[in-house]
């Protein structure tokens, strides 16, 4: 299940769960069409989602980078341990978590 909510001009909270994956890519693309289109920018919830491949974080990126491209926002709300651990492996944290990594160096320096 998805789950779509927006107060305008907030940013759009998209919830996505299950796999994000080649398999889904087709199905996922059309889910996201709205908030390359929402002024408000968007907030992802990936606190559901049970597998991510590459083709889900090529999805993930081109999403980020149409929204902030004209200065909407976008950020990653939640994210399940399988997330996290494929976006760590492929060094992409600070691409995708910039305010978590930004903390975390101040806490060690």
């Amino acid at each position: 299940m998805t789950t779509l909510s927006s107060d305008f001009p907030a940013p759009l909270t998209l919830a996505l769960e299950g796999e994000m994956t080649i398999r889904r890519a087709a199905e996922l693309k059309p889910l996201l069409q709205p908030a390359l289109a929402h002024p408000g920018g968007l907030h992802l919830d990936l606190g559901a989602v049970s597998e991510i491949d590459t083709t889900g974080l090529q999805l993930l990126l081109a999403t980020k980078q149409a929204i902030q491209a004209d200065g909407r926002p976008f950020s990653l709300t939640d994210s399940s341990r399988a997330v996290v651990d494929v976006i760590e492996l492929l060094g992409l944290l600070e691409a995708l978590y910039p305010h978590a990594v930004a903390s975390l160096d101040a806490r060690l320096h």
